[in-house]
């Protein structure tokens, strides 16, 4: 190395003598070959002190430090743009009024630099103070919910300094030990354990980025504000209108919005960062950032600033500004990006940043790195050592959930699918590759389950995807309350796109005997009679049920016959066969209440499902008693809190209803709500019921907004989970036309009217008593919107199809025609107008020209 000149020769020996003169350990080297080697012994000497050979961090030590590598990380570059964040955050928690706040804002806003930033000056503030941080997304293990508990309490075991025997804590993989017993866990040690009565600060960031298995989005795990000691204060943070941020404004948590950056804070923001970088820029390259709209967003800004510094030609340095603030959004400025990348790391253009982004872009979950990306790759003849130095630099890009390579922000999958796959038919072949990478997978794992069918389902391989669903082994998994709803989904893009029946195809499969050989059939052929029953093929699964009664029957199996008869009945239910349904459960309840005794459970249970029958009866009186027999039995076995214990309430409710207790039964659908909420989440499938009754009960006390919110939730939560023609979604519909017909909003209620009589028609068949009842009220509706001839039609086709079902001279068929004869009868004539009002006190009153 020869220096510039002699001035700058001077100043080198002048700074190497003060580092000799410093007292540092220094050595001399004359090559850099020479300083690697000194670099790495004095490396390898140190991490040896610290981790000795034959010395390895557990696994909750090696999630610890992620945590805190990635906090640190946080603290690196940031600009306290707004003083009253961390007032507000200082207020929260010396407050008693709420115990769970909510940090929103956009993505990239700053929410986790923030929180990892005040923590650090709280921590030295207040060093009393238990504080406990996780971050979302910072290891592959970070977004699993039960994970998540599990390592908040080994750290406050570890800060209370408690006795492991004294205070157990179940292994990191019995999930649902931890689920069950968390709540509990930290109240007794916040309470009793906690001597000092410290405070404990919990700190959860970036709930939107959860794995949304197990309906974690939906937050069933996270324990209610109202539910945790008065010594603990949560804070957590989510995207704006997210899964979890709407259950958590559901929830009434405190809330703070962090806003984007005015242009003082981007232009101070802009000098610290390039200051940490040791760059600087010229007053007018400053200006024209700062004052360029999309760099309020920290993202945006910190992206361009990167690109910025790895600039290697100063004098370019204007062209890259220019260019890096055409794009309006990150999501624009990540294409830039993305094209950086292809020039630096790809320059034989073999398509490494195309082929890794769009493989983890057509992914259903992301992909693991050494097991499934690198295969997938070296199928293009890119090799690991290829794309390693490449995976470095784009370690801001990626996430790793689950030891899943995903996007670490939806800019950066936007960006990618317009630069590399904008189109379906750009999509279609990646999908085809990853179908036939995961259908090579020998066995059936859940990365193979959560894949193989997603990709045949979006490469519009149909026919392949209805072969894999009807494979048992797949069924078997596929059919759990974690993936449900993806098989029903698959049925229903199946059944859309082709010919294939269900019910055949599975009866088919069950025939061929293609079961494998630790599987009961018996037992699985039931649970498909319960899919086809969820998917509306009632005839299909009727048959299913029986086929499995009968194996159940042969094998002197008698509970599970039983077992059988309660899932009849409630099938009998939904197509108002009532007796069928009252036989059998009162079959299968006579068993229970001889095998088990009548204490037990299912007793309970199937009192419930009589009352059911008897309510639709209208017999209210032999339903309520059943209740009250069923309701200790089922608080005895599940307790006051279980979602089995909610639905006694919710029938109670329906009872009182009926009976117009209005107060009464509002009292126990807004009770059997709480409990289903606060046990399976804002989305399940259950609660829609008690929303339609909520609802119903609301229209009934002329609270029609109210009863709005509650069908249109209930709306939201049956198309979400069971698509757009189910038969339940039509059930909300029907009390939708009620709800606007009263407030005489006739065109809502018609197209209300007009979709639930496809949906009926599809799932009953159009001779279907149901259909004409719904006939019935848009004919109705049409004759008062106007609309005669339409509703004319309606009521006449109304009338044919009770014709054929309960005969010509039924009540059902003459109460049909009175409304149409109504309709059609002339306008009563108006009344005479009344006579003149008789004089003042008798006499004629004579008109003003003759007084």
């Amino acid at each position: 190395f020869a220096s510039e000149s002699p001035f700058y020769h001077q100043k080198l020996q002048n700074l190497k003598s003060e580092i000799v003169a410093s007292g540092n350990a220094t050595r001399v080297y004359k090559r850099p070959k020479a300083l690697q080697d000194s670099l790495y012994d004095d490396i390898s000497e140190y991490i040896e002190q610290l981790y000795p050979s034959g010395v390895e961090l557990s696994q909750f030590e090696r999630e610890r430090f992620r945590h805190i590598v990635f906090a640190k990380s946080l603290r690196t570059v940031y600009l306290a743009t707004n003083e009253n964040y961390s007032l507000t955050l200082d207020k929260f928690v010396a407050s008693r009024e709420g115990i769970a706040l909510l940090i929103e804002g956009e993505t990239g806003i700053g929410k986790s630099a923030l929180l990892a930033n005040w923590v650090n000056l709280h921590r030295n503030q207040h060093p009393e103070d238990l504080i406990i941080c996780h971050w979302i997304g910072c290891s592959p293990s970070s977004s699993d919910s039960a994970l998540i508990l599990w390592r908040i309490m080994c750290e406050l075991r570890e800060m209370l300094n408690l006795n492991v025997n004294d205070n157990p804590i179940p292994e990191m993989y019995e999930t649902q030990i931890i689920l069950s017993k968390f709540t509990a866990w930290l109240d007794r040690v916040m309470t009793y354990e906690n001597k000092t009565n410290r405070r404990l600060i919990l700190i959860i960031d970036s709930l939107d980025r959860l794995d949304d298995r197990d309906r974690a989005n939906q937050l069933v795990w996270l324990p209610r504000a109202d539910s945790m000691p008065t010594n603990v204060r949560l804070i957590v943070s989510s995207t704006i209108n997210s899964i979890p941020h709407k259950v958590l404004m559901k929830r009434k948590c405190q809330f703070l919005t962090i806003e984007p950056l005015n242009e003082a804070q981007r232009k101070a923001l802009l000098r610290s960062y390039l200051n940490h970088h040791s760059k600087k820029l010229t007053d007018s390259q400053e200006f024209k950032i700062a004052a360029a709209n999309q760099t309020s967003n920290p993202r945006f800004l910190r992206t361009l600033l990167d690109d910025i510094c790895v600039c290697a030609i100063h004098i370019d340095l204007d062209k890259r500004i220019d260019s890096n603030l055409r794009p309006r959004t990150s999501a624009e400025l990540y294409e830039i990006v993305l094209a950086r990348l292809e020039s630096d790391y790809d320059p034989n253009r073999k398509g490494l940043v195309d082929e890794f982004m769009s493989l983890i872009l057509c992914s259903r979950r992301g992909l693991i790195l050494v097991s499934e990306l690198n295969p997938l790759l070296e199928q293009r003849g890119i090799l690991l050592q290829q794309f390693s130095a490449f995976m470095n630099v784009i370690d801001d890009l990626l996430t790793s959930a689950g030891g899943l390579m995903n996007f670490a922000n939806n800019d950066i999958r936007i960006a990618v699918t317009n630069r590399y796959l904008p189109t379906i038919d750009k999509r279609v072949p990646v999908h085809k590759r990853l179908a036939a990478f995961f259908a090579n997978i020998q066995g059936v794992s859940i990365r193979k389950i959560e894949e193989l069918p997603y990709h045949y389902e979006k490469s519009g391989e149909y026919s392949k995807l209805a072969h894999t669903i009807v494979q048992m082994d797949i069924f078997d998994k596929l059919y759990t309350d974690s993936h449900k709803f993806d098989l029903l989904r698959y049925w229903r893009t199946v059944m859309h796109h082709t010919e294939i029946d269900p019910f055949k195809a599975y009866y088919d499969a069950s025939r061929a005997g293609n079961f494998p050989h630790d599987m009961v059939r018996s037992e699985t052929i039931f649970r498909i009679a319960k899919l086809l029953e969820e998917m509306n093929k009632y005839t299909g699964a009727e048959q299913m049920y029986a086929l499995s009664r009968a194996m159940f029957e042969n094998s002197s199996q008698r509970l599970n016959v039983a077992k059988v008869d309660v899932a009849l009945g409630d099938l009998y239910i939904l197509q108002d066969r009532l007796n069928e349904a009252e036989n059998g459960l009162q079959q299968a309840l006579d068993l229970y209440s001889r095998e088990r005794g009548p204490e037990d459970s299912e007793v309970g249970l199937i009192l419930e499902r009589l009352a059911t029958v008897n309510l639709s009866r209208q017999k209210l009186d032999e339903a309520f008693a059943q209740l009250q027999t069923a309701l200790p039995i089922v608080v005895k076995n599940f307790g006051k809190e279980h979602p089995n214990t909610a639905d006694i309430l919710y029938t109670l409710g329906c009872i009182n209803l009926s009976k117009r207790n209005l107060i009464e039964a509002e009292t126990k659908l807004k009770e059997a709500l709480t409990i289903k909420e606060s046990h399976l989440g804002d989305w399940d499938l259950s609660l829609g019921r008690i929303l339609n009754r909520l609802g119903a009960l609301y229209i009934e006390q002329d609270q029609f907004n109210d009863a709005e919110i509650c069908f249109n939730r209930a709306l939201a939560i049956r198309e979400e989970k069971l698509g757009s023609n189910d038969s339940r979604v039509g059930q909300t519909l029907k009390h939708m036309i009620s709800l606007f017909e009263m407030q005489e909003r006739y065109d809502e209620a018609i197209e209300c009217g007009e979709r639930a009589l496809a949906i009926t028609k599809s799932t009953m068949g159009s001779r279907h008593q149901h259909v004409a009842s719904i006939l019935l009220r848009t004919g109705v509706l049409h004759w008062l919107n106007e609309n005669k001839n339409k509703g004319r039609t309606d009521l006449q086709e109304a009338i044919s199809i009770l014709k054929d079902t309960f005969g010509a001279d039924s009540q059902k068929v003459k109460e049909a025609q009175k409304v149409l004869i109504d309709l059609e009868a002339p306008p009563p004539a108006p009344p005479p107008p009344p006579p003149p009002p008789p004089p003042a006190f008798g006499y004629p009153v004579l008109p003003p020209a003759l007084t």
